[in-house]
């Protein structure tokens, strides 16, 4: 399969990063890998090229500079010159 899932714990990671990955073990190329979707706050997924079997651990590493986004945001004029303004902002690793 050319599917790779990797399991690390608070990863931070967004589909789309690229990495490189570091395989200890198995037939998987080491190399710079896209993360091609991501299951939940510790599981990833990267494609590999070609088929590959690998089992053990990977040492990661990301390729590009942080950027903060801020993927929702609101805001409330209750007088003309106040204002309240809500924002969550994630890290995200891009390229």
């Amino acid at each position: 399969s050319t599917t790779i899932t990797i399991t690390i714990t608070n990863h931070r990671l967004f589909a789309g990063d690229s990495i490189v990955i570091d395989f200890t073990s198995g037939s998987s190329a080491d190399g710079t890998y896209i993360v091609s979707s991501v299951t939940n706050p510790n599981v990833f997924v990267v494609t590999a090229a070609s088929g590959a079997t690998t089992s053990g651990n990977v040492s990661i590493t990301k390729t590009a500079a942080y950027k903060f986004i801020c993927p929702e945001w609101s805001k409330e004029m209750s007088l003309p010159t106040l204002a309240t303004i809500s924002a969550t902002f994630v890290e995200k690793f891009e390229p």
